[in-house]
């Protein structure tokens, strides 16, 4: 999305959220983990990102890995579970039939869709040749 001109607008806020939450999960050194503001601003920036644009439902999980990794299991849980939360209301609620039809599992197509999108920059780089 970052080659992409018309598509860089809206991962400005995903990133900006990504980098925002990460920086605070990165700056807190307490033996126990974020402090409950952190923790919350995080909790803020990542449902801000779920929001923005589908992309920025990754934000809450990357954050919850990031604080597993540095042992603050109470926290990363808390972030797990407000992304259980967040995906579920995507799914539940009126307006997710874009959502569903996308969670569907249909291993052709996500292969097929797959290697297109990786094949893709190879396609381009040596298209003049």
């Amino acid at each position: 999305m970052l080659l992409h001109g018309n598509e860089l607008v809206n991962v400005y806020l995903v990133l900006f959220s990504l980098i925002a939450s990460l920086s605070l999960a990165v700056q807190s050194r307490e033996a126990t983990g974020p402090s409950p503001g952190r923790t919350i601003a995080m909790a803020g920036f990542g449902v801000v990102a779920t929001f923005s644009i589908g992309s920025g439902i990754a934000v809450l999980p990357a954050l919850a890995l990031v604080l597993a990794l540095q042992r603050h299991y109470r926290q990363a849980t808390m972030l797990a579970c407000l992304f259980a939360a967040l995906l579920s209301m995507y799914i539940v609620f009126p307006g997710g039939d874009g959502v569903r039809d996308a969670l569907t599992f249909r291993p052709i197509e996500t292969g097929a869709t797959l290697a297109t999108w990786l094949s893709s920059m190879w396609t381009w780089l040596l298209d003049p040749f």
